[in-house]
């Protein structure tokens, strides 16, 4: 089996977020599957601003055939940035199918713009493309017209369509009157593993983890933590992450006086990720929109209990024997959650083990990459 993975974004070099779960999903299929030949392709466009970020890989990452090209991204040619993408990563196609032959399938990471390669790919040499959907960007309404018909023509010759979160499933099947399965995204087996940090800390610590802008609702989250632990000294929120926001979010939490129990991290790495989760009590995050939240079943991999609103996502993640759904944009069901955690907080600190066993059973990357398995070879033998 020789499977091609195409994503719409992908990381450029170690430490970059961008796509990092499309590569691990795609390290661990190939470490669960070792029989199977398994590639990446990818065509970034950058900024006039960023010239430096020029880069050309063509190397085997960790058992994957990979090769990377970047170019400028032309501003008067934003029009016609589709149509240069297609025509640019077909020719990564050609030089990747030259050496290494060609796939059986193609893997298809968000339907814009990577789907429109693979659907070229199909009508010009027949090989079959699966489409995994991540994007928010279809509940937000942020697609042209134009954009949503060319979308709709990569899904409709797809040999099968996947949604990270059975919200997103249900809501592409109507609005392209296509059958979309569900199949969560996994998390890193690392944060299976326990560091050697025993904690010492006489604080009950709330954590929450996402890049500070309007989408992630930290504005609701200070405000509702404030509502209920104002007077109580020995907890705090710990966030981690940056953004366009973290100044007005710090304004935010010396306004409400609580900006000596609420701290700012700034971005981390994906061991400072670990360390903190495995240090914390509790993840919390009032998202107004998720497709899925990789950050939520990262943080169930550590046993912590999660609070998160139903925005999408994490209601294919969160059940009541994990943690709390609430209402997004609310401040009272939030903080009303935050209590009765806190106010619970030896339960659920007596489920830690149960929470992890929750999200090995289904979130882990084996049991992801042996359902895309499956995928594959059902496919396959339908092509025939």
């Amino acid at each position: 089996m020789h499977i091609l993975v195409l994503p719409s974004w992908y990381p450029l070099y170690d430490g970059d977020f961008s796509g990092s779960f499309f590569k691990e999903q795609t390290i661990a299929y190939k470490n669960y599957f070792p029989n199977a030949k398994v590639g990446v392709i990818y065509q970034h466009f950058y900024s006039l601003r960023k010239i430096g970020h020029k880069l050309n890989i063509n190397d085997i990452d960790n058992g994957v055939l990979t090769i990377i090209k970047t170019g400028v991204s032309i501003p008067k040619l934003r029009q016609f940035q589709a149509k240069r993408y297609v025509n640019k990563t077909l020719n990564i196609f050609k030089e990747y199918v030259k050496q290494n032959g060609k796939p059986d399938l193609i893997h298809v990471h968000s339907a814009w713009q990577a789907g429109l390669t693979a659907l070229q790919i199909y009508k010009k040499y027949n090989i079959p493309y699966i489409v995994t959907e991540h994007s928010s960007a279809f509940q937000r309404e942020k697609f042209s017209q134009k954009q949503l018909c060319l979308i709709n023509m990569v899904f409709k010759y797809s040999s099968k369509n996947v949604a990270v979160s059975s919200s997103l499933a249900n809501y592409l099947s109507k609005s392209f009157n296509s059958n979309f399965i569900y199949i969560p995204n996994s998390v890193n087996q690392m944060f299976f593993e326990k560091l050697n940090n025993d904690r010492n800390s006489n604080f009950f610590d709330f954590l929450s983890l996402a890049g500070l802008n309007l989408n992630k609702g930290f504005d609701i989250l200070i405000d509702a933590f404030c509502k209920v632990f104002q007077n109580i000294d020995n907890v705090r929120l710990i966030i981690g992450g940056d953004g366009v926001e973290r100044n007005s979010l710090e304004e935010l939490s010396k306004d409400l006086k609580v900006s000596d129990r609420v701290v700012f991290l700034g971005k981390l790495s994906r061991k400072e990720t670990l360390s903190i989760m495995q240090n914390s009590d509790a993840f919390v995050l009032a998202s107004r929109y998720e497709t899925f939240g990789v950050v939520f079943v990262e943080a169930l991999a550590c046993g912590l209990p999660i609070i998160a609103t139903k925005c999408g996502g994490p209601e294919s993640i969160v059940n009541e024997d994990v943690g709390y759904l609430v209402e997004k944009n609310n401040i009272d069901e939030l903080a009303s959650a935050m209590l009765d955690l806190y106010n619970h907080k030896r339960q659920w600190s007596n489920k830690k083990e149960f929470i992890k066993k929750y999200c090995k059973d289904n979130f882990s990357q084996k049991v992801v990459a042996s359902k895309y398995h499956q995928v594959y070879k059902s496919v396959l033998e339908n092509n025939d």
